[in-house]
């Protein structure tokens, strides 16, 4: 198995400019099939896709919808979508955007707690 950078190639502002927008967006329905399109078209024969990996999106209504669309759409390519469930703490799912507010109140010892080893490191070297 081959993980591949996606580059400037899957959502991108010129097929899913909505994603650029998630903060405004939250409670809209959002049209993300040129996008879903796009990758089912091209990057799936390209690279001879048979799996794609998305995270759960419990916290965004956009990633969300995103997601539901790839599942509704990418499986008559015959590529399996497989949903990875996020990592909880304490009974919640872990995110980014929590994350980066632990990083600006430096509470490294709750970080080390919630993310890898790795990212940690990472978070300690650039941040503390």
């Amino acid at each position: 198995m081959d993980v591949l950078d996606s580059g400037s190639f899957i959502i991108s502002k010129a097929t899913f400019p909505e994603y650029f927008d998630k903060d405004n967006l939250q409670p809209q329905q959002i049209d993300c099939s040129k996008d879903v399109v796009a990758f089912c078209n091209n990057i799936v024969p390209a690279l001879k896709l048979k799996r794609r990996f998305v995270g759960n999106e419990p916290f965004c209504n956009v990633t969300n919808q995103y997601n539901s669309a790839f599942k509704e759409m990418i499986t008559s390519y015959g590529v399996e979508l497989i949903e990875i469930q996020r990592k909880k703490y304490n009974g919640s799912e872990i995110s980014a955007s929590n994350v980066r507010k632990l990083i600006k109140k430096k509470n490294f010892n709750l970080i080390k707690a919630i993310v890898a080893e790795t990212t940690y490191e990472y978070i300690i070297n650039r941040f503390s």
